[in-house]
Formats: structure tokens, sequence, C-alpha cells
């Protein structure tokens, strides 16, 4: 099953790049389109247009002149969004799952005692 593919993987994608030494400059065209369908197969040229312009409108990447073949580059605010969804993204299950739990652990108290006060009661009711 193919890597779902969003905005996300994008600016990580881009992250990776640039720190690996390649330039902070990015033509979306079909070598670069090549370059991630290795990692994501299903990906399209629509789709991959439809990030770019999504990723462009929350300014996380943003063209460095004003022809038509100027290419792209992550913005800092790109930098920072990918750098925190990779993080997210490294996350183990049990770690996540830690997360929510206390997150939402005033649920989880609720629910302990109502089962609770349930088990006792059909502990009483049992002895009766």
């Amino acid at each position: 099953m193919a890597k779902k593919f969003d905005e996300y993987h994008f600016l990580i994608f881009l992250l990776t790049e640039l720190e690996e030494g390649k330039y902070n400059n990015f033509h979306f065209n079909e070598q670069f389109l090549e370059k991630l369908q290795k990692n994501y197969k299903n990906l399209t040229k629509e789709e991959l247009e439809k990030i770019v312009l999504k990723s462009e409108a929350h300014e996380w990447i943003k063209i460095q002149g004003v022809g038509r073949d100027c290419p792209y580059k992550i913005t800092e605010r790109g930098k920072g969004v990918a750098v925190s969804k990779r993080k997210e993204f490294d996350i183990s299950f049990g770690k996540k799952l830690n997360k929510f739990i206390g997150d939402y652990k005033n649920i989880f108290y609720v629910i302990g005692f109502i089962v609770t006060m349930i088990l006792a009661y059909i502990k009483i009711k049992g002895q009766s």
C-alpha cells in the first residue's frame, strides 16, 4: 500500500532535500514528480500542482522571481512547519497513545468511575 502524500509530506521532502545539501530552489516539473513517485507511487501531476498551490497560499514556499520558469524556495515558515510535522510523524504509537490518554484523562477517569460503580452494583446485587 502506497503512503498518502499531502502538503506536510511535501514540505518534509523539501526540507530533507535542503538538509542533504541541495540548493533551496525547486522546479516542480516531471523530474521532481518522478523523484516523489519513488516513495509515493500514486501521486499524479494534478495532485502535485494542488499541493504546490496550497503550500504557496500558506506561504510555505514562494517563487524566487517574476518569470514563469523561476524556481520556488521553501520559506522559514515552511521550514518550521516541516520540522514540526516531521517530529509529529516520527512519534511512535506508544507515545501517541500516551499523549492521547494524557489529553483526555478526565474522560478516562469518568469512564473508570462508571465501570467501578457498575461492578460494585453487580457485586452487591449478587450477594443479596
